[in-house]
């Protein structure tokens, strides 16, 4: 069979614009993490606290309408938020409504920030690792994409599965609560929540996503990444518990601990204390929920370790083409 035609063709696709080039990346990663069954599952159980606070909501609704009354509800959220919360919200709603929404978001990124550290184990090792192993930096950056789209591609695959795993279910929570209220001027009195999960998103996502693609970027192994992730978070812990048991009120503890210096963000992102003190007052916000520290220390750390990082993550696929 002759060759009709040798050279170059002329080829007929639309280019895309530049600015979007980063998403090819993005768009393999994401495929490739989703064949991870394990994955499947946990985004399948992060939209399991919607089916909890769905309930929640519903008996706050309940409450809050007058026509309506139950023994049983008020009994059941008295021992849950107290009974000057409750009364508060069955007499005057609008002014416990924004405490108890703060308060159930507030609960609710304990265990997003728990699967957050199970996504990333699984999603974010082989992210850099593999390109360092096999030397793939040179056919990316053969082509005309900047190590810093190189770098928001890769970075973009992570957060994609971390907003999946607790933005999306947050928000349908918020819709929920929306739909259970007796009015929608629900929305005017509680909407400053929706900016305020988008920014937990964004506390949680952001120092997760660059903390596992720097222990990405320092080895060819996936392996060996995931080990020092999981290491941080665990050790982390076990050394804040230990820290804070001999150093009974020190105010830097918590730090040793990503998931509590996440915790303490997220807690001032929300207003926990302002929006409970009316009703509990400091001594119960204490005994409720444990030890107030510094969310500016806490907001310091996370940024000053975001940066670190991803100048290492920087500099790392910036050495192979380096002569």
């Amino acid at each position: 069979m002759p060759i009709a035609e040798l050279g170059y063709r002329h080829w007929k696709g639309a280019p895309s614009a530049p600015w979007l080039r980063w998403l090819a990346i993005t768009n393999t990663g994401v495929r490739l993490a989703f064949k991870s069954a394990l994955l499947r599952r946990l985004l399948f159980m992060s939209w399991f606290p919607v089916l909890v606070f769905a309930g929640v909501f519903f008996i706050v609704g309940l409450l809050t309408d007058h026509t309506w009354s139950s023994n049983g509800a008020v009994e059941l959220l008295r021992r849950a938020l107290g009974a000057d919360m409750v009364f508060a919200l069955r007499d005057d709603p609008q002014s416990a409504r924004l405490a108890i929404w703060s308060l159930i978001f507030f609960f609710q990124s304990y265990y997003q920030i728990f699967l957050c550290m199970l996504i990333a184990a699984i999603v974010g090792p082989p992210l850099i690792s593999v390109d360092v192993q096999s030397k793939a930096f040179l056919v990316y950056f053969s082509r005309p994409i900047t190590r810093f789209e190189y770098l928001l591609g890769k970075a973009a695959v992570l957060l994609i599965f971390l907003f999946a795993a607790g933005l999306l279910p947050a928000l349908c929570i918020y819709a929920v609560s929306v739909l259970f209220s007796p009015g929608i001027e629900v929305i005017f009195q509680t909407g400053i929540t929706v900016p305020r999960i988008f920014l937990a998103s964004l506390a949680i996502g952001v120092p997760a996503t660059t903390v596992m693609l720097f222990y990405s970027s320092l080895t060819g192994s996936r392996r060996y990444a995931s080990i020092g992730w999981m290491s941080t978070w665990l050790l982390g812990e076990f050394g804040y518990m230990v820290m804070s048991a001999n150093f009974e009120g020190a105010g830097w503890t918590f730090l040793l601990s990503i998931r509590k210096t996440i915790s303490v963000a997220v807690r001032s992102i929300f207003d926990v204390e302002g929006s409970l003190e009316q009703f509990w007052g400091a001594d119960r916000i204490y005994e409720r929920l444990g030890s107030s520290y510094s969310s500016t220390l806490a907001f310091g750390w996370l940024v000053g370790v975001t940066l670190v990082c991803l100048i290492v993550i920087y500099r790392r696929i910036s050495a192979p083409m380096r002569i």
